[in-house]
Order: structure tokens, then sequence, then C-alpha cells
């Protein structure tokens, strides 16, 4: 529940957010450097990620619609699948 938590929030460790917080200075994805990683473009629209997008989520490119219909268990299934753990989605600042 917690990974759903955060991605939908958007509060995680992907570029976008740390960059608006002040951890890291580059917003863009580091999988395929094309656009801000943002929880959308992390689960629909990252070319780098096509492949594993299209077998978990049920297709190569997401739009919002599409992202608003996905299960919760296809969600967390492709965050592990990508090695994007519980663990890591939790932005924990000292």
């Amino acid at each position: 529940m917690k990974v759903l938590v955060v991605l939908l929030t958007g509060h995680t460790i992907l570029n976008r957010h740390l960059s608006i917080v002040g951890i890291c200075t580059d917003p863009l994805c580091p999988a395929c450097g094309e656009e801000q990683e943002t929880t959308f473009h992390f689960l629909g629209r990252c070319l780098a990620r096509m492949q594993d997008i299209n077998t978990t989520l049920g297709g190569y490119i997401l739009d919002l619609e599409e992202l608003r219909e996905v299960k919760p268990k296809p969600l967390i299934r492709f965050t592990t699948k990508v090695q994007l753990h519980q663990s890591q989605l939790t932005l924990t600042i000292s």
C-alpha cells in the first residue's frame, strides 16, 4: 500500500521530486533522459521502460486515462520489476 501512496502523491525518489526538494539538480529520467522523471513519466511514458510497462501495465505508452484504470497489483509488480522498491520510494530527510 505504501508504494501506491507515494506514487499517487509524487513524494518519491523520482528525480522530479528530488529536484524540487533540492536533493538533486537534474529532474530528467535517468533511464531515458528524455523527460522529467515524474510518476506519470515513470509509469506510462518512459521509452527505456516501454517493454516493462507493456508486460506489467498493458501498453507500451499509457496516457492518464489508461493509468487510472490500472489495478494496484500491476503497479506494485511494475515497481518491483524495475527495481524501485518501497525502501527506495520513501524519501527520508534528516
